[in-house]
């Protein structure tokens, strides 16, 4: 089995290698321990906000029971690249339509 990726403090986004996560409130704060699939769950119901690298990463993860099958997979990365949508003086990215957002 190969060795999990070294990196020193919290892992977020990407990094994420484990089935459960550490919810982190805007202000720092420690919010609790949860399986990564009730994280998605939880921001698809509107309780919780997960940013684009988060919950595709998430995602990812909710297939798998344990670390060692996390590991084992070949992940393959696929950029999303947003398009700036304006319109009425306002702006916004939007995602490409055909693509498989977790949320």
């Amino acid at each position: 089995m190969p060795a999990p990726p070294s990196k020193d403090g919290p892992r977020i986004n990407e990094d994420i290698r484990v089935p459960r996560v550490l919810l982190i409130d805007h202000n720092g704060e420690k919010q609790g321990i949860m399986p990564t699939s009730a994280a998605l769950e939880a921001a698809r119901a509107g309780q919780i906000t997960l940013l684009p690298p988060t919950a595709v990463t998430l995602a990812e993860l909710a297939g798998h029971q344990d670390v060692a099958s996390i590991l084992a997979q070949r992940r393959v990365i696929t950029p999303l690249l947003p398009r700036v949508v304006v319109e009425q003086e306002r702006a916004w990215l939007a995602l490409p339509e055909a693509a498989k957002y977790p949320l």
